[in-house]
């Protein structure tokens, strides 16, 4: 045998390691690429400046706003502002590190269910939305949160069918996810989800008594009871005990800083009310927003040339491979649907007695269903959410009876996807990047619909003997799982489908990369701040207002404060609040009559941008 022959036999026989080794190449590239090209945009969005002086406050370097918000991103990013780095570089790469590991959770969530082809090809889908690309090293929290959240989701079906010692894991992940971002604790859901599953599958729910025909209660209590596994349960135990030692120095600052140490029931109580001004540029009260607007996260072009329409894709133009992965993924759900009536029509055909009983879980589930729509245009959010769990559960039980082995972790991604849909679709403020919470699970079934679509082809494809003969031998580029029947052409054709929609997506994603990125979104702001310290060497020691006051503390490493002329009455009364706060400067970023200041004088003036001295 040559050495070129038992290189492909190695390769063959290590498909697992060389689709890892893949995917990790893969994750560490696009999270580079990303990293050097934001580094060039520079901070893109209001908030992260907030983080990155949360970062130097965490330093012991300067001021903190809005202490309630998330801590961990700009924990983390402290840590390096300690070491004497501090730039705004730093927290893009921290948002690089963590999403090139949720690439790779991706990945080994999808091999959960699916081929080491077809795994690889969604970790690319995942990394290849365009909501993800455009928001994953920006210095934002939502592509970091739920990258976290897709490790937790892991870590805890892994540890429940494959190797429990990864459970210690979970509530430490899922601590670090709610430190994140707060709204990474709606994944209580699918996790409640998959215990209540989990332990459902493991008792025993055959009536004790011969002529019974339910299980008595003393019995199902018993029965619950063993089915619990103590090993699992220790493990989770102390991964919760984890979790909190994590999530205790936090709340100790909360407590410390802010008389409260849980700030984010503060904005769950927001969330809850939904309170909204018709104001708000976020105002949105279609609920159907986020659903319309999926062919622009899946891949959309700019529909200018300003970073802004980057970030929010649905001022783009969806491209066609979106909409043509979306096309072939409904195919597959219609026909997975057709298959589970077969299975359903079958099941009646073999157990008449049990007949009336099927047909009153079917008609639970779609009660419950109605009832989950019905509610999310005219009902409560929790209400909603508890309605949609219950569906879950139900149509859980039904599916399992068709001895479908996956549908556990199919239904856990479909309570996943609900759960933050029905969280943001009931909000009145919507923008885009609320939509990342979706991404994984929305990958998942859509690898899942793509799925059926090449397994159904690949079938039609099997009846034709050289066909046949063609993909059988080319099965040997597929993994073991897909070699259980090497004259098997659905796998092969299903992978390849699979990725070769992937690829197109991805390649349609990355475009407004080579032509909409500017050099710099705030980089007259920039600018602004090194002529100020040149103009005035001792500017730390005067008092700083501004409309832009996190960008400008950031860029001057001073605590610049708030200054919004629109909060007063008049110019007179802002101008009168500058002066009995003994400002020296004021930096407004909209040019305007408005804002012409009694006592101050323009000595800085760069398009809209307009820095005044006291007279």
């Amino acid at each position: 045998m040559s050495p070129f022959s038992k290189l492909i036999n190695r390769a063959d026989n290590n498909a697992q390691r060389l689709y890892l080794m893949a995917i990790i190449i893969f994750a560490c590239c696009i999270s580079s690429y990303l990293v050097m090209v934001q580094s060039r945009v520079g901070v893109p969005y209001w908030d992260v400046f907030i983080y990155l002086n949360n970062a130097l406050m965490f330093a012991g370097l300067g001021e903190g706003y809005k202490l309630y918000l998330p801590p961990l991103l700009s924990f983390l990013t402290s840590l390096v502002f300690r070491a004497g780095y501090i730039q705004e570089g730093v927290i893009f790469a921290i948002n690089g590190i963590v999403f090139a590991l949720g690439i790779l959770g991706m990945y080994l969530l999808l091999k959960l269910r699916f081929s080491l082809v077809e795994s690889f090809a969604g970790a690319l889908l995942f990394a290849s939305c365009t909501i993800i690309l455009s928001w994953a090293t920006t210095g934002a929290l939502d592509v970091m949160a739920v990258c976290l959240t897709l490790l937790t989701i892991y870590t805890a079906v892994y540890g429940l069918r494959k190797d429990e010692r990864i459970l210690y894991l979970v509530f430490p992940l899922a601590a670090l996810a709610f430190l994140t971002r707060y709204t990474s604790g709606l994944m209580v859901m699918p996790l409640l989800f998959l215990a209540i599953t989990e332990l459902y599958s493991r008792v025993d729910w055959s009536p004790s008594q011969q002529n019974s025909q339910i299980m008595p209660l003393k019995s199902l209590i018993t029965g619950i009871v063993s089915a619990i596994n103590q090993d699992h349960l220790k493990k989770l135990l102390l991964g919760a005990l984890l979790g909190i030692l994590i999530m205790l120095p936090f709340f100790g600052f909360f407590y410390s800083e802010l008389g409260n140490p849980f700030p984010f029931m503060g904005q769950l109580d927001v969330s809850v009310t939904n309170h909204a001004s018709t104001r708000d540029p976020g105002y949105m009260p279609d609920n159907l927003y986020y659903v319309k607007n999926i062919p622009h996260y899946i891949s959309s072009y700019p529909s200018t040339g300003t970073y802004e329409a980057m970030l929010s894709p649905h001022l783009g133009t969806p491209k066609v491979a979106s909409y043509l992965i979306l096309l072939v993924a409904m195919l597959g759900f219609m026909i997975g649907g057709l298959k589970i009536l077969k299975g359903l029509k079958n099941s009646f055909s073999y157990n008449k007695n049990g007949k009336n009983k099927k047909l009153a879980k079917i008609a639970l589930s779609l009660i419950l269903l109605l009832a989950v729509i019905a509610s999310l245009f005219g009902g409560n959010y929790l209400i909603t959410e508890a309605l949609f769990l219950i569906f879950s559960l139900s149509l859980y039980m039904l599916l399992k009876e068709l001895g479908l082995k996956d549908s556990q972790l199919d239904i856990l991604m479909l309570v996943w996807l609900g759960t933050y849909l029905i969280s943001h679709s009931f909000l009145t403020v919507k923008v885009d990047r609320y939509f990342i919470t979706m991404v994984p699970a929305l990958v998942y079934l859509i690898m899942g619909g793509v799925r059926e679509t090449g397994v159904t082809i690949g079938s039609l494809l099997n009846k034709n003997s050289s066909i046949k003969k063609f993909m059988a031998n080319k099965n040997s580029m597929m993994n073991q799982q897909d070699m259980v029947n090497k004259n098997d052409s659905r796998n092969l054709v299903a992978g390849l489908l699979a990725l070769g929609l992937v690829l197109f997506v991805l390649s349609s994603s990355l475009q407004p990369y080579i032509h909409h990125v500017p050099q710099g979104v705030y980089a007259n702001l920039d600018e602004a701040s090194i002529w100020l310290q040149e103009y005035d060497p001792q500017y730390q020691d005067k008092v700083i207002y501004s409309n832009h006051w996190p960008s400008f503390s950031w860029y001057l490493k001073t605590d610049v404060k708030r200054g919004f002329p629109s909060d007063f009455k008049t110019t007179e009364e802002f101008s009168d609040m500058l002066q009995s706060h003994n400002a020296t400067y004021y930096i407004n970023t909209h040019e305007g009559e408005y804002f012409t200041l009694t006592g101050y004088h323009a000595i800085y003036k760069e398009g809209s941008l307009v820095i005044y001295e006291k007279d």
